[in-house]
């Protein structure tokens, strides 16, 4: 039980990882004057990267459960 917490506590890192870095770009909240370049998606993709990551630790531990 205690991997699951970690998955989801990662899984929530990721998401602020993902959404947070991008919002002063995104042109949502206020001009910014650039189109959304690869300069400003490094941080979102570590967001993506770490989901990704706890997603595959939690279903390979339910995998290995049904085992």
């Amino acid at each position: 039980m205690l991997y699951l917490t970690i998955e989801i506590s990662l899984m929530l890192q990721g998401m602020l990882l993902l959404i947070l870095p991008f919002l002063p770009a995104s042109n949502l909240l206020f001009p910014v004057g650039f189109v959304v370049a690869e300069r400003v998606l490094y941080i979102p993709s570590m967001g993506y990267c770490l989901i990704v990551g706890a997603l595959f630790s939690l279903f390979y531990q339910q995998y290995q459960a049904q085992r």
